[in-house]
């Protein structure tokens, strides 16, 4: 099985066990029981988990590197959203599959430029963070 094959795997699963929620209190969570319970950055952070084969060390050496990033954006209705981009491909539990940046722009999301995406990341998983 290709690197690809396998992260679309993984992604099929997800969307198959993933149950969009709204949560009145924004928490930065890696989901870790089926079903899936969560929002847009549970959902980013949940694929990032387990295309690091569900290992901190190389959950947080992606993002170090760049590898991997979490955009904050907004929709074209205006509501924030987080979106995760890994090796130049994003993803997001709207699309639930594997897109370029600039698809999503051409549909009208707005991206915001962090200049350290990481510690964005680390402070709101810290800061926010429920662990499933």
């Amino acid at each position: 099985m290709s690197k690809k094959e396998w992260e679309n795997g993984i992604v099929k699963y997800l969307n198959q066990v993933f149950i969009y929620t709204k949560e009145r209190k924004d928490k930065w969570t890696i989901l870790k029981k089926a079903p899936f319970e969560g929002d847009c950055e549970d959902y980013s952070l949940t694929i990032l988990w387990h295309i690091s084969g569900r290992m901190w060390k190389s959950f947080w050496w992606s993002q170090i590197t760049g590898k991997a990033k979490l955009l904050i954006c907004t929709l074209p209705n205006g509501v924030s959203h987080v979106v995760l981009q890994y090796d130049g491909m994003c993803i997001d539990n709207i699309q639930k599959r594997w897109v370029t940046k600039g698809y999503m722009i051409s549909e009208g999301y707005k991206f915001y430029i962090f200049l350290w995406p990481l510690a964005n990341t680390a402070l709101n998983m810290t800061f926010r963070r429920r662990w499933l």
